[in-house]
């Protein structure tokens, strides 16, 4: 298999901490949490399990010793650990650091990141990962795909 990369695109994390940055910019020109203090404190819960699905996804790469460039080709398919319970780990905790993040700085308009970073991820991503795995892995994708939800 000769390493490839289809269309180019931004790079996810220049993208996450894009919306990490609008995110906190809006927090400030909101002003004044209107959230309370414990809604605001179950962000953290948020920040971190969105780290540690991130970071576990990482190690489950490394350990592979596939790639994790966006939309190259792929040398292995990894699909146990968190990869068992969501397709796309590392986006999902993406979204999740989002709305921990958002929760943070207490205006639930902010949320509104969270779900716009995700379908971001599905277009410009997500969709065509999913059609280079196919490609690369056949069967043994599609199965995957039959038994682990995309997100959650």
């Amino acid at each position: 298999m000769g390493r490839r990369k289809l269309t180019p695109t931004p790079e996810p994390p220049w993208i996450f901490l894009g919306f990490l940055a609008a995110t906190q910019i809006a927090a400030v020109l909101l002003g004044a949490p209107t959230l309370s203090g414990l809604i605001r404190a179950s962000g953290l819960l948020f920040v971190a399990a969105g780290l540690v699905l991130h970071y576990r996804a990482g190690v489950q790469f490394r350990q592979a010793q596939t790639t994790q460039a966006t939309l190259a080709e792929p040398t292995g398919l990894v699909t146990e650990g968190v990869f068992g319970l969501t397709r796309n780990p590392m986006y999902l905790g993406g979204v999740l650091i989002l709305v921990g993040w958002a929760l943070l700085q207490g205006h639930a308009s902010l949320l509104l990141t969270a779900p716009l970073f995700g379908l971001t991820a599905e277009l410009l991503w997500i969709r065509p990962e999913e059609r280079l795995l196919s490609e690369v892995f056949g069967d043994e994708y599609g199965a995957y795909r039959k038994r682990t939800r995309r997100w959650i």
